[in-house]
């Protein structure tokens, strides 16, 4: 399983989910366990059915296929993305996970500032997007601004008005961008944000065995430090932030992590390697949405700190948890 048909199978299964909320038939049979069993959806596939559909039911239906997040419940891959602070960080939260599921096709940024963001789908090699693949995309980002509360999304592509500001769409905008074959440039604009309070990170039930303990020697700086970091391991906060939450200086921070032989790197360290065992041992997504959700940078990274901290692979780790207890071999 590579992060690659990882990011595809997600998105194959928001494509079947936003046809059948739009009262659509897919063209073809949805495959089971997309999100879980994590199969391989090789990128002529996800083009085949994305031509499909356009060519049956032209490009608005694409478009709106974003409007289904709302109606996916909790994913933690999914949440990762809806747990971000705004826009701006809804954005760069989007660009790690194409680099981090090694897309063949990437999000490249013009512009973006409080106000809206001005993206090209572009691809890496090869061919490019498709206008299909552009305005699913485009459709995805649009439905996940909404989904963390921006006010007056809208969308222009090649110029054309496609979204408009009170969740409306325009088909015939949308039907001359095509024309003038202009999908992969997109403006986006939002009015304002206002902060989700319902997008609450369940919390494992029990320490997850083999976890990375967060006691720090007593260090009361480290503790405070780890429990706001494990509010949301996927976000980065910068060393001033998170000094300040805690009613300290950057510079007095770090002298008292340091008196306790820790920086601010080892203990989000400490707080991702133990958020991802929660995950492993209870719940079934496929090894590169962990890392991602647990805010690692590619699938490298997360190996390679889970093996310092546990002392053996993430793979390994979820297998010895699963493995039978009733038979040689079993985990004792």
């Amino acid at each position: 399983m590579t992060g690659r048909a990882f990011a595809s199978a997600g998105l194959f299964a928001l494509v079947f989910d936003g046809l059948r909320r739009q009262g659509i038939a897919p063209p073809v049979p949805s495959p089971p366990g997309l999100r879980y069993a994590a199969p391989t959806v090789p990128l002529g596939a996800k083009r085949d059915l994305l031509s499909a559909i356009m060519r049956a039911h032209g490009p608005l239906p694409l478009l709106r296929v974003g409007e289904a997040i709302a109606d996916q419940g909790f994913q933690p891959m999914l949440h990762a993305l809806l747990r971000a602070r705004g826009p701006q960080d809804l954005v760069t939260r989007w660009l790690r996970l194409e680099r981090y599921a090694h897309t063949h096709h990437r999000t490249a940024v013009d512009r973006l500032d409080g106000q809206g963001a001005r993206l090209r789908h572009v691809s890496l090699s090869g061919a490019p997007p498709s206008a299909a693949e552009d305005l699913l995309v485009l459709g995805v980002y649009l439905g996940l601004l909404r989904a963390i509360g921006c006010h007056g999304v809208a969308a222009r592509v090649g110029g054309q008005v496609v979204a408009r500001g009170d969740g409306g769409w325009d088909s015939r905008g949308l039907a001359l961008a095509v024309a003038a074959a202009a999908t992969a440039e997109w403006d986006i604009a939002w009015s304002g944000w206002t902060m989700r309070r319902d997008v609450v990170a369940p919390c494992p039930p029990h320490d997850p065995a083999g976890a990375p303990a967060i006691s720090f020697d007593g260090c009361a700086e480290a503790v405070s430090l780890a429990r706001l970091l494990g509010e949301d391991p996927a976000r980065h906060l910068p060393l001033a932030e998170v000094a300040a939450a805690l009613g300290l200086s950057p510079r007095a921070l770090q002298r008292r992590l340091a008196a306790s032989g820790l920086t601010l790197t080892a203990v989000l360290r400490t707080v991702q390697v133990r958020h991802a065992c929660a995950l492993l041992a209870g719940g079934e997504e496929p090894l590169p949405a962990v890392g991602y959700i647990c805010g690692f940078s590619d699938q490298a990274h997360f190996t390679r700190e889970f093996r310092k901290r546990v002392n053996m692979t993430p793979g390994a780790y979820r297998g010895l948890l699963h493995a039978p207890r009733d038979r040689p071999g079993g985990a004792a």
